[in-house]
């Protein structure tokens, strides 16, 4: 399961993975946008999705510390955190 969150596959075409195209095609403020609402998304639908809790919450982390941006992202909502809100 490491590599369906870390590394997946589908995500690399050739030598580039997809968030570094989206970084250099919209900029680093947009990404960090995008992983904060990834991230978001991965623990709302944690209890409910099909691949489970597990990968989900694994997967929201990985957005809440995108390696590729290369600072750990923080908003309210991870502040708190999901299930404070829920």
């Amino acid at each position: 399961m490491e590599s369906r969150v870390n590394d997946p596959p589908h995500y690399t075409q050739g030598p580039i993975h997809c968030i570094d195209a989206m970084i250099s095609a919209f900029g680093i403020d947009a990404v960090v946008t995008f992983c904060l609402l990834n991230a978001f998304k991965y623990t709302w639908r944690s209890t409910t999705h099909t691949s489970g809790p597990n990968e989900n919450i694994q997967k929201a982390m990985w957005y809440r510390g995108c390696p590729r941006v290369g600072r750990p992202l923080k908003s309210r909502f991870m502040i708190l955190g999901a299930r404070d809100i829920f």
